[in-house]
């Protein structure tokens, strides 16, 4: 992939101009993933197949050139938060007709070990959850990773992958726990004085007795509608995952951001608020995505 002089690198802002380069005049330059946004992969440049044909831009041999489309929001909407919301908008009034979902149940094999319970005083009025079995959590599959590096997220890891993909599509966030990390129940409630919590950020984070959190027998296991944590979360080796649907008040979401500094797609989704019709029906297409 040949970056001309003029060019300004995607990943580093940096902008090709013509100078000598160890004495040879460098007229552009061959780039590696990291240095086109895609991955953290630097150690060469990108390799693509011998049948590439020469002179096409990068995006087009990749796939990556549909139209862009930015759309600007005030906060009362957070509804077109999600590709399907704008969707729907535009079908409402009259461009197009919106795709109907299969959001049918997904029948349960066994029970999950893993019980929810929510205290009224949370701040979280509904957390449904599902316990599957058997999961291989290598990459995912090509086309959602080209769905997710069209909007500028990183592919992860394919339980991952299906979290950031509800968000972005249908406005729906959701996290997964690595179920084998999970001891007991997870309990929707308030902080208690002296816990703490280790973020997927990899930082350490002292509570508030205002934070709603998700707590297991070990305690904290993430910041309810913000951020999930180290402890529990997913890694190659996950093979039993259990998936989060969860409404949480958006006014308690928004000042455990701002009082942590933490701004997460969870946050700004659940602070404007999320369709609470979409719960259920997000689990179970959820599940049926992870299962495939």
């Amino acid at each position: 992939v040949y970056a001309p002089v003029g060019s300004t690198i995607p990943g580093t802002g940096l902008k090709l101009i013509l100078k000598p380069v160890r004495g040879v005049e460098s007229n552009g330059m061959l780039v590696s993933e990291r240095e086109m946004g895609l991955s953290d992969e630097h150690e060469g440049i990108i390799d693509l197949p011998a049948d590439t044909p020469l002179n096409v831009p990068f995006a087009a041999v990749m796939g990556l050139d549909d139209p862009i489309i930015e759309i600007k929001l005030t906060p009362n909407r957070g509804d077109c938060l999600g590709v399907r919301g704008i969707a729907r908008d535009l079908a409402a009034a009259g461009l197009g007709t919106l795709k109907p979902l299969d959001a049918s149940t997904v029948p349960g094999g066994f029970k999950s070990p893993i019980g929810v319970a929510v205290e009224t005083s949370s701040g979280c009025p509904l957390f449904i959850g599902r316990h599957v079995r058997g999961v291989a959590n290598g990459q995912s599959p090509a086309w959602l990773q080209r769905k997710l590096k069209a909007v500028g997220l990183r592919p992860i890891s394919a339980l991952v992958d299906v979290t950031n993909y509800f968000s972005q599509t249908h406005g729906r966030p959701l996290h997964v726990y690595d179920a084998a990390k999970v001891k007991g129940e997870l309990r929707a409630r308030l902080a208690r004085a002296g816990e703490s919590l280790v973020a997927l950020d990899g930082k350490t984070y002292t509570l508030d007795a205002a934070d709603c959190v998700i707590a297991d027998d070990n305690g904290p296991s993430g910041l309810g509608g913000v951020m999930g944590g180290e402890a529990s979360g997913v890694s190659e080796t996950t093979t039993d995952v259990f998936i989060e649907a969860a409404l949480f008040d958006p006014v308690r979401v928004a000042s455990t951001g701002r009082r942590h500094g933490i701004n997460s797609d969870a946050r700004y989704r659940f602070e404007r608020g999320v369709d609470p019709e979409f719960v259920a029906a997000s689990i179970e297409l959820a599940t049926r995505m992870v299962q495939e």
